[in-house]
């Protein structure tokens, strides 16, 4: 969930309250995935990823799928892609790879996302100002659902 209060840049009201979702979501066929920067490490955290309809995310799944398949497990992690070691050499399945391989393999991936017809997102947050928020606004907020005066995380 991302959340932060920002003055409207040509508005005369105060500063509103902005939220969003950060989890994959479906409704009415549209489908985001968001990610992190981290929860606790700064003053702010951000949150970007991409929003498209059902479809073009089935598309980008195989096309994503086809790229990653050359990796042990087909399960990309780009921590560990940008990695390197002390001496500055590839780390993990990638120790092999050449400059170039790595290159392909990345513009790969790039062209998968471009095929798809997504949309890029993205919100901040102020740790202060979503720490102002009610416990039952920030549960809500970080995806808590209530059933029966009850919330489920």
């Amino acid at each position: 969930m991302a959340c932060c209060h920002v003055p409207p840049r040509t508005s005369r009201l105060d500063d509103k309250f902005i939220a969003v979702r950060a989890m994959k979501t479906k409704a009415r066929g549209m489908e985001s995935y968001l990610d992190e920067s981290g929860i606790t490490q700064d003053d702010y955290c951000v949150m970007a990823g991409f929003a498209g309809g059902y479809n073009q995310w089935r598309h980008l799944e195989r096309r994503w799928k086809d790229v990653v398949k050359v990796l042990h497990d087909s399960d990309f992690h780009a921590h560990i892609f940008f990695n390197r070691d002390a001496h500055g050499k590839r780390v993990g399945p990638y120790k092999t790879w050449s400059d170039d391989d790595a290159l392909r393999f990345l513009d790969d991936l790039l062209h998968a996302i471009e095929s798809a017809s997504l949309h890029p997102i993205g919100a901040g947050v102020a740790y202060a100002a979503f720490n102002q928020r009610t416990l039952d606004e920030r549960i809500f907020l970080t995806g808590g659902i209530r059933r029966s005066d009850r919330w489920l995380t």
